[in-house]
């Protein structure tokens, strides 16, 4: 999965392309068509291809509108680089019939291994028969828009038929003679994914994309199984260049980019005879984690202003969130099923989500679910979150829980309540799940998972401690939540520390 997804939030990549329309129409206007691609596969390591990215489409296309308006060649062939990719960043909404299926399979069962690069490219594709080479251009672009990564014939299409398809287009559009060179593209990328309570997340990615050209001397000796191992190799040896780096190196962006295009030269200089190198090449390297703050800026879109039904909305919060039987799920399922819930982006849940932002700034601390949404939920929030850094970090990483006090003690004075003493504080408690499979039943404050209530109905006790006659400073809070939070614990659960932020009292008797 390419993670320049954010997230959901997570988390693949790049920035969304142009739509479908425009591109069909640009496309229409110079008679060429370019494919996407499949996205890249949820694996750790894999060996691919880098994507040609619509823009680079696009200038393909005014290069040819401009030369059919007299414009000069070498002004208008400039972004026509990057081959086809086997992981694109769009797909197109063509499906792929099942005639166009046994098409490209006839050629993967033609034994095309031995064939001739020549051979083969005329047989598939002939450049020079405008209808045939339009026919089969327009089965090409349903198959690679819509072929999945998983189908038996992917690496045949991705591989080979893609390197075809690059090298006959460049002949049949020949659009000026300075990028007449077939382009192949790759990628070579690693993936870290971890298990967040039964769940497989995204941790980290490294991703290098290159692309460069090449000639074939002589295309009637050359085999297309040379032609392809030949290409192969280069993106196998990209990959294995990534996968020596230390994670430390591969987070150093400027660096690594110069270091995986020193070797990407390295590799070209080194083809041989039969693939040859003509001298153009591109490289783009970036890191991606689940804490890159580069893609965590907010935005906002401005939306019409509606009056929200209260009723409506929390009855669907709780429709959401409060599962049949919670109660006595194990805290590794009951946070698998939250994250669920939140994580991505899906528009048919925009009216959950507004609803539960409205809920939870607006209740009451009185409600009856107020306990719930405000103190089980969050925490389940902040376990996932933990678990997820840990792995990233790979150490010990707990999750933290805020807890804001405020209460009043009133006396008897000549016959009125007053209040006499008041208490304001805020504080902060960490805990660490040994075993969130075997912590159940936790909502009943069974298995020590009280600890939890010390953010909830639990400080209610502490802030009458606090405005004891005599009160309590800090350090005397401090030790009060300690001595509760290490009684709390078991063996499938521990408390770790607190940080007292604040606590303010004033006694107004004295």
């Amino acid at each position: 999965m390419r993670k320049k997804e954010k997230k959901e939030k997570f988390f693949s990549s790049k920035a969304m392309l142009p739509g479908v329309i425009l591109l069909a129409a640009l496309l229409t206007a110079c008679g060429a068509k370019t494919p996407g691609g499949e996205a890249a596969p949820e694996t750790v390591i894999s060996d691919g291809s880098a994507a040609e990215t619509t823009a680079q489409t696009v200038s393909q296309t005014e290069e040819a509108a401009g030369q059919e308006d007299g414009g000069s060649p070498e002004n208008n062939c400039v972004s026509f680089n990057s081959g086809r990719s086997r992981y694109g960043w769009w797909r197109g909404s063509d499906k792929y019939t099942e005639e166009d299926y046994e098409q490209v399979r006839s050629y993967q069962a033609a034994g095309y291994e031995n064939m001739s690069v020549d051979e083969f490219n005329r047989m598939v594709m002939d450049w020079e028969d405008e209808d045939a080479f339009h026919k089969t251009e327009e089965v090409f672009q349903r198959i690679f828009y819509s072929l999945k990564e998983t189908d038996p014939m992917a690496d045949f299409v991705y591989g080979t038929l893609s390197n075809t398809w690059d090298e006959c287009e460049r002949k049949h559009y020949g659009i000026c003679q300075r990028q007449k060179n077939p382009w192949h593209s790759g990628e070579a990328f690693l993936e870290t994914y971890g298990d967040v309570f039964g769940d497989k997340e995204f941790l980290t990615g490294s991703y290098a994309d290159y692309s460069f050209d090449y000639t074939i001397p002589d295309e009637q000796t050359v085999t297309v199984a040379q032609r392809d191992g030949i290409l192969k190799s280069v993106d196998e040896d990209m990959q294995a260049f990534l996968k020596k780096q230390s994670q430390e190196a591969l987070q150093d962006e400027d660096a690594m980019e110069k270091a995986a295009n020193a070797e990407l030269v390295r590799l070209l200089k080194n083809l041989g005879d039969q693939v040859v190198w003509e001298g153009g090449r591109e490289l783009s390297y970036y890191w991606n984690d689940v804490y890159d703050e580069e893609d965590t800026e907010d935005w906002h879109e401005e939306k019409e202003e509606k009056e929200a039904d209260w009723t409506k909305q929390y009855d669907l919060v709780l429709k959401e969130l409060k599962f049949p039987g919670y109660e006595d799920m194990s805290i590794a399922e009951f946070n698998r099923r939250i994250n669920a819930v939140f994580s991505g982006y899906d528009e048919d849940k925009e009216d959950f989500y507004d609803a539960y932002d409205n809920v939870i700034e607006n209740m009451e601390d009185t409600d009856e679910n107020a306990e719930f949404l405000l103190t089980t939920v969050r925490a389940s929030q902040e376990e996932y979150y933990a678990r997820q850094r840990e792995l990233y970090a790979r150490k010990q990483v707990d999750p933290e829980y805020e807890v804001e006090i405020s209460s009043t003690r009133e006396e008897d004075v000549f016959g009125d309540k007053m209040v006499v003493q008041m208490a304001e504080g805020y504080y902060t408690f960490t805990y660490h799940i040994l075993d969130a499979d075997k912590l159940a039943g936790v909502f009943h404050g069974a298995d020590g998972y009280v600890l939890i209530r010390m953010g909830g109905k639990g400080r209610v006790h502490l802030v009458e401690r606090a405005v004891g006659k005599g009160g309590m400073d800090e350090e005397q809070l401090k030790e009060v939540i300690d001595k509760a939070g290490k009684a709390a614990g078991n063996s499938y659960i521990e408390y770790t520390g607190c940080e007292v932020g604040y606590l303010y009292m004033e006694d107004y008797d004295e």
